[in-house]
């Protein structure tokens, strides 16, 4: 059997964090847009929509991160629970702000 390598090239950190970047500042930008056209009640209900939101987006996070450390892929794996980390400081912070 021969034993398969994972190079530095294969775990291309940059556009794996990219991607994930895009995707919340393209989400963010949504919310920026109703917070921005819509009225009292839409906005109340983003906020309390957001934490099922973020919750979704860290269950997802978690399953990749997982997936990522059985394929011996450690710098994505890392990359993926350091975001974890900051979606969940982020939260909190957020939360406790709106409180």
């Amino acid at each position: 059997m021969k034993k398969e390598i994972i190079t530095e090239k294969e775990q291309n950190l940059g556009s794996h964090l990219g991607i994930r970047i895009i995707a919340v500042l393209l989400f963010l930008f949504i919310l920026f847009l109703i917070f921005i056209t819509g009225n009292a009640e839409t906005i109340y209900a983003i906020i309390e929509f957001a934490p099922y939101i973020i919750g979704a987006w860290i269950i997802f996070i978690i399953i990749e991160a997982v997936i990522l450390l059985v394929n011996k892929k450690r710098k994505l794996a890392i990359a993926n629970f350091t975001l974890i980390i900051i979606s969940a400081l982020f939260s909190y912070f957020l939360y406790n702000q709106l409180a």
